[in-house]
């Protein structure tokens, strides 16, 4: 895979071994497989940054009420 895609010549050359149609369901099920494990890495991304913010935002108030700021 190279930026989302297959790359040209292994799709070519699995078409050649494996056949036109397993090579397609192949491709959709890599298709398939890295779209649910992109949304699932997105929401993961932004419960981190969530979390880091609420804690970065919860230090800058210790730091206020410690130094008096």
């Amino acid at each position: 895979m190279t930026h989302g895609r297959l790359r040209t010549t292994t799709t070519r050359l699995c078409r050649a071994k494996f056949g036109k149609d397993a090579t397609k369901r192949a491709y959709w099920r890599i298709a398939m497989r890295k779209k649910r494990g992109k949304s699932a890495v997105n929401d993961m991304e932004h419960e981190l940054v969530n979390l880091i913010t609420k804690i970065l935002d919860i230090k800058k108030t210790e730091d206020h009420e410690k130094f008096g700021i």
